[in-house]
């Protein structure tokens, strides 16, 4: 339990009727005693009725605070991205392709840049690793219906994936125009 300075060695009344626990008396003593000095005076506590104790506490040393510190900035190093953009008569497409690992993701917008009556399609292809083989997927993301409409686009990938490519494309029901080469 806790004693104030003021009350001679008695409880605090406010103790008592709500509950409150005043801290900075257990976080002083606990810092002098990672110091290896004591507290005298009028806001010495004693050790047992402080709360946690030197022998307590888990310190974590420097090397391994360090080494935790460094995978971390590692990973972020370890992100790179790339910016790709495919356009064609009717359709633009800008992606911002990031990966760490064998993780990927990406962000991006379609737009359909022509009044005909084609939509513009955001096409992704993409290599999945599945029971061990590589396989490649191509995915219609997104599509914009209308002249100078847009579409934004999310894509997170959560398996081990490779070789992330975008394209533009054009389409309706009976016709379908894309780019010639993967971005």
């Amino acid at each position: 339990m806790l004693y104030s300075a003021t009350h001679a060695g008695r409880p605090s009344p406010q103790r008592r009727r709500s509950g409150a626990r005043r801290l900075w008396p257990t976080l002083l003593l606990g810092a002098a005693l990672l110091a290896g000095t004591a507290m005298t005076g009028p806001a010495a506590v004693s050790p047992a009725a402080a709360g946690p104790t030197a022998a307590d506490l888990v310190a974590v040393s420097a090397p391994a605070a360090a080494a935790a510190e460094s995978a971390a900035a590692a990973k972020a190093a370890a992100t790179k991205c790339r910016n790709a953009r495919s356009v064609i008569r009717g359709a633009s497409v800008t992606a911002r392709i990031c990966w760490s690992g064998r993780t990927a993701w990406l962000t991006g917008r379609v737009w359909d840049t022509a009044g005909d009556s084609r939509s513009a399609v955001f096409e992704l292809r993409y290599s999945r690793l599945a029971t061990g083989v590589w396989r490649v997927r191509e995915v219609d993301m997104a599509k914009a219906r209308g002249h100078g409409k847009s579409t934004a686009v999310r894509w997170p990938a959560n398996r081990q994936v490779r070789n992330v490519y975008v394209r533009a494309c054009t389409a309706n029901t009976l016709r379908r125009s894309c780019d010639g080469r993967w971005r």
